[in-house]
């Protein structure tokens, strides 16, 4: 292919970011049927021992990292802290 001149082949792209998942199944929900009914378990949840994975924390964080563009991710792990107001200077003021 590299030799081929009518295909144009790129051997560098720009910078950007990808995520490999070897399995699919980590965005699969499970279907409970009831007779006429069908009702979806939680993302992540094993049907048999009821136990809920973290799918849908590890999906969401690897969306935000992929559109991350001005530091979101850091912004979710900062820690606030709470200024509590002086309560003798509310009271004279």
């Amino acid at each position: 292919m590299a030799d081929n001149k009518t295909i144009k082949l790129k051997t560098e792209s720009v910078r950007n970011k990808m995520i490999v998942i070897a399995d699919a199944d980590i965005i699969r929900n499970e279907v409970t049927r009831t007779g006429m009914g069908e009702t979806p378990s939680p993302l992540g949840q094993d049907k048999y021992t009821g136990q809920i994975f973290g799918n849908t924390d590890f999906l969401i964080n690897c969306l935000n990292y992929l559109v991350d563009d001005h530091g979101i991710m850091e912004l979710r792990s900062r820690e606030l802290k709470l200024r509590l107001l002086n309560k003798t200077r509310i009271k004279t003021e």
